[in-house]
């Protein structure tokens, strides 16, 4: 029998198998082919997520660096601003602010690697009279000291809503310093006395104790004052100086008739019906510190009252504030220094904290967008300073 190609059969079934043996290999040359090219393609990939990599470690450390120029930027164009009058110029250097201070430049930037906290050490030791005073120390790196302020408490720090934000973003810069002003929190709450030269006097064992030579210095609110009076009388251990907030003279020095009747009113309502009262801390401290403050912040400091520090401090604490006056002491300040102060901030009016600026050779002045006292963790103003205030203890 033959196939229609005339072949005889014999000769047609070894064409077929010749085929099928050629077909069949060039099959599993394909097959071999597509495994190389997916092996060379995986290579490829690699070394391209390897390059991604090395770009992306580039960005992270040179990121730093790129706020910092951002930030003198700013500064540069605030300088150029007040000279030139030109309405095509203002109208430049204004979007140039608003875009800066927006953020948006760096909403895609990778995060910056930064320190973590670790465990509190705790000290005491024994201010100029006797008195006990404690200190905690965190982190690593050149050392940050937070001055004092009323109403703290070491061993609650970490979770405070008014403090705890700042103390996170101290720690990751460097060396964290803190202690708990004579009368609150751990350190002795009957003193022999309980004055501003008491305060700086605690400053200075403090920093001594812990064998600071040389650090930056932050403070806020009545706590600039003890910061400026010392960076005065220390300016070899002080290398910068950011101030929030900051007074040189208290309210009854200022002496504004208004302002004291508004305050004399407010001391009077918190001593008046205290069962009634929302916050244990009082209206006055709610209205004049933070007029934007949660349920949180109101229901964290209720239940940690008894632990902050007697009533008596307290009220001695807002009487010592009202009579500060270290404006003598401000051009004693070596110290490179940044101001921040809230624009509509209730406790110190931001002309006070002007004031402060222009009596501090070459103090640059930052005003804030805020009410609170005491920048709080979930405001805008607070993203604005850390941004600020990182680029400036970091330069």
């Amino acid at each position: 029998m033959d196939f229609p190609t005339g072949l005889p059969l014999p000769v047609a079934l070894a064409v077929i198998a010749v085929l099928g043996y050629l077909v069949g290999r060039r099959s599993r040359a394909q097959a071999v082919s597509e495994a190389d090219k997916a092996r060379r393609e995986l290579r490829r990939a690699k070394l391209v997520a390897k390059e991604l990599e090395q770009v992306a470690e580039s960005v992270r450390k040179n990121l730093a660096n790129h706020q910092l120029s951002v930030a003198r930027f700013k500064d540069r164009i605030g300088e150029l601003s007040g000279r030139e009058k030109e309405a095509a110029w203002q109208h430049f250097t204004r979007v140039s602010r608003e875009f800066l201070n927006s953020g948006d430049w760096e909403a895609s930037a990778p995060a910056i690697a930064t320190r973590t906290r670790s465990e509190d050490e705790f000290q005491t030791c024994n201010g100029p009279d006797g008195a006990r005073i404690a200190y905690a120390t965190n982190g690593s790196g050149f050392p940050i000291v937070k001055a004092p302020n009323w109403m703290t408490h070491l061993k609650h720090d970490w979770t405070s809503p008014v403090y705890g934000h700042w103390y996170e973003f101290a720690v990751q810069l460097g060396k964290l310093i803190r202690m708990d002003l004579r009368g609150f929190g751990l350190s002795d709450w009957d003193t022999p006395s309980f004055t501003f030269d008491d305060m700086v006097g605690d400053m200075e064992v403090v920093l001594d104790h812990a064998q600071l030579e040389r650090f930056d210095l932050v403070a806020v609110s009545h706590g600039c004052a003890f910061a400026m009076a010392y960076a005065a009388r220390h300016p070899e251990r002080v290398r910068k100086l950011v101030l929030v907030n900051s007074f040189a003279a208290g309210w009854r020095v200022r002496a504004d008739p208004q302002e004291i009747a508004f305050r004399e009113s407010l001391l009077e309502m918190n001593r008046q019906r205290p069962s009634f009262r929302r916050s244990l801390l009082g209206e006055m401290f709610i209205t004049l510190y933070f007029p934007s403050a949660s349920d949180e912040l109101i229901a964290w400091h209720n239940e940690h009252f008894q632990t902050l520090g007697p009533v008596p401090n307290m009220e001695k604490m807002i009487q010592l504030a009202s009579m500060i006056d270290v404006r003598d002491e401000l051009p004693k300040i070596k110290a490179e220094t940044l101001i921040f102060h809230a624009d509509k901030d209730g406790n110190a009016p931001v002309h006070v904290g002007r004031q402060v600026a222009e009596a501090i050779a070459g103090a640059r002045f930052i005003e804030l967008d805020s009410a609170n006292h005491v920048l709080l963790g979930d405001e805008p103003a607070w993203r604005q300073f850390t941004r600020q205030a990182r680029a400036f203890l970091r330069g």
